[in-house]
């Protein structure tokens, strides 16, 4: 109970009776944050996709050792260059601050967080 139950619980269980099955394949990281249920988890998406990816970037390393490295440097790199442009030409918040509106934090999350 409280002020702002309906905002907040009613419509989180709203989400989570539609969207329940991105959670159970661990996709729900690729949407929104504002479509996306229980929001507290967007990590454990991500975790898995990184588990699944990191036995080819693995074999890369140990097939090839220069190539993989490079490529794993590369990938790194451009990783954080996407986001850090991403980031000031947004305008976007690189920290959560009191005096931020929320939809600049969902946009945050969501370029920050979601998309590849």
């Amino acid at each position: 109970s409280g002020p702002q139950w309906n905002l907040v619980i009613t419509k989180h269980a709203q989400l989570c009776d539609i969207y329940w099955w991105r959670n159970f394949f661990y996709i729900h990281n690729f949407y929104g944050f504002k479509e996306m249920c229980l929001t507290h988890t967007h990590q454990l998406g991500i975790d898995m996709q990184l588990f699944l990816i990191s036995p080819l970037l693995i074999y890369l390393i140990w097939k090839w050792k220069t190539f993989g490295w490079c490529f794993l440097t590369v990938i790194s790199v451009l990783s954080t260059l996407l986001r850090f442009v991403k980031t000031i030409n947004r305008k976007l918040s690189p920290v959560v601050y009191f005096g931020v509106p929320i939809s600049q934090l969902f946009d945050t999350a969501d370029l920050s967080y979601i998309l590849p």
